[in-house]
């Protein structure tokens, strides 16, 4: 059974509802987190023929579960279309849409919609998207140099297209348009550059992480800060700490959540 050690030491029933209805994500205002999985040596993914992939052996059900509760309370989940291209290629799962009917209840029962606002990243909008996904629901945030002919098919379609300052998307202007738009809590799937992006905008409250205590050692990896930004103004403290070594895990996992603090820069 999983047992939490900080801030407060206790036994933990099971993995289910460890992360729904956190303490952590309870306030009035806007609530920007992030998620990842990486192994002890620091790996998020590695890349095998060019392209980046999720080794099996990080997976676990009880990340995922995680992964999902945490999605569940969010009103806007933000993904990027590399993700989208990974996921119709097959080397990812599809974690968009939530099918858990427990969750279902939940959000329901916090009158949040039945799934959250899909917010897709792409500088160049070269993405399909999943079939289940309603396109009222969908917004894709684009830079000022992505291709007119394509912003318009995703328009005829019914999605609606966002244009940001710079040829990227960077993350203080995405959060100042999903925020100004009416989003409370947003949940950032959008892997390193984004989050690195968002953190480096101070737009980032918590980082959630699952470290699985193994060593992947691959040569060529995708690690969770790519180091394009300075971000020493970033401080994380520690808000919860718990360790699961239950006998289903081929390695023990610690889920870590750390507050994102701005306030006072490091000496």
């Amino acid at each position: 059974m999983p047992i939490q050690i900080y801030p407060d030491r206790r036994v933990c029933d099971s993995v289910r509802n460890l992360y729904l209805d956190d303490p952590l994500l309870h306030r009035d205002g806007p609530l920007v987190y992030g998620n990842f999985l990486a192994s002890l040596d620091g790996r998020i993914a590695v890349v095998s023929g060019g392209l980046a992939q999720l080794p099996p052996r990080l997976t676990s059900d009880n990340d995922l579960r995680l992964f999902l509760e945490l999605e569940a309370q969010a009103d806007c989940v933000v993904t990027h279309g590399g993700y989208l291209r990974a996921l119709a290629e097959g080397r990812l799962g599809d974690i968009l849409r939530i099918e858990d009917p427990q969750l279902r209840e939940w959000r329901q029962a916090h009158g949040l919609a039945a799934q959250p606002l899909i917010a897709v990243c792409s500088a160049t909008l070269d993405f399909p998207l999943p079939g289940h996904l309603d396109l009222q629901r969908v917004r894709i945030i684009t830079g000022a140099r992505h291709d007119r002919k394509r912003r318009k098919q995703w328009e005829n379609r019914g999605c609606r297209v966002v244009e940001t300052d710079g040829d990227r998307v960077e993350g203080k202007p995405l959060m100042e348009h999903l925020i100004g738009g009416g989003c409370k809590r947003i949940y950032l799937a959008a892997g390193p550059e984004l989050f690195e992006s968002c953190i480096a905008g101070r737009c980032v409250d918590y980082l959630y992480l699952t470290l699985s205590c193994q060593l992947l050692g691959a040569p060529d990896f995708v690690t969770m800060i790519p180091g394009k930004h300075a971000l020493e103004r970033c401080r994380l403290k520690p808000a919860r700490l718990i360790l699961d070594d239950s006998p289903s895990l081929q390695y023990a996992q610690i889920y870590a959540a750390f507050r994102c603090d701005y306030s006072t820069p490091p000496r």
